[in-house]
């Protein structure tokens, strides 16, 4: 056990996600333990520099992105690691994430309702290391609910000490996870806007947890929005109306 695990006198899950961390770069080195130069080593990008040439000498090649998780994991600092949470979540997006949206899309709804356990502090961690280290790396597969159950949980524990500016990190977010989402539920050049329009009608958890609990699409980063037409030309109030959804195609017009 290293140094800086023994040093956190009082094991917390912070330490498991460090022993999780060290015991992966040792896997994956095919060491009996985590390369030496690793540990304590506080800064990430000479973390990820380290391993990457470890790899490199044993001929193992792995994505930049588990690399990455991995050393967030071996940080010196509990505070700073990834939560469990963020690493089902991100597993959850793995190569065969197409096979298991369902899974992916019921843990965001479990994260709407923090419990023991899962209190807010760790939601709060989750999404942000989610949306911010993950979410811009990689090319992740989504359905509709799911964008918009993250852009809700975005905008709910979006205050943050280190977190990006806010008056681009809803709208970014958002565009990185419409991206995601297949064509076969929303048409090409689609925005996060005309995904809540689209599916507000028949998803009752979803209409409250967007538009009167967290209400994320008014927020003003998202605005200019309403005025982009998908590749039929319709704007997000036009679908909302064609779906039979009398009131969010008001709500979407009165912000145009």
């Amino acid at each position: 056990m290293s140094q800086a695990y023994r040093s956190e006198v009082n094991y917390t899950p912070e330490c498991d996600i460090y022993g999780v961390g060290m015991t992966l770069a040792a896997l994956c080195a095919g060491l009996d333990g985590p390369p030496p130069e690793l540990i304590g080593e506080k800064n990430l990008q000479k973390r990820i520099e380290i391993l990457k040439s470890v790899l490199t000498k044993v001929n193992n090649e792995v994505s930049d992105v588990f690399v990455k998780l991995v050393c967030q994991c071996a940080d010196p600092g509990p505070g700073t690691r990834p939560t469990a949470l963020a690493l089902l979540a991100i597993a959850l997006k793995g190569p065969q994430a197409k096979h298991v949206l369902r899974e992916s899309q019921s843990l965001w709804e479990t994260l709407t309702h923090p419990r023991e356990g899962a209190g807010p502090r760790d939601v709060g961690r989750t999404v942000y290391r989610f949306t911010t280290d993950y979410l811009f790396d990689t090319a992740p597969v989504f359905t509709a609910p799911e964008a918009c159950i993250i852009m809700a949980l975005a905008s709910l524990y979006k205050v943050s000490s280190s977190a990006p500016p806010q008056s681009n990190y809803l709208l970014n977010v958002g565009n990185h996870l419409v991206r995601g989402i297949d064509q076969d539920e929303l048409a090409a050049k689609s925005t996060i806007l005309h995904a809540i329009a689209a599916i507000s009608k028949d998803n009752a958890f979803l209409r409250e947890l967007s538009w009167k609990v967290t209400k994320w699409p008014l927020h003003k980063s998202l605005r200019k929005l309403t005025l982009e037409p998908d590749e039929r030309h319709f704007r997000p109030a036009m679908v909302a109306a064609m779906n039979g959804d009398g009131e969010v195609a008001r709500w979407l017009i009165d912000i145009e």
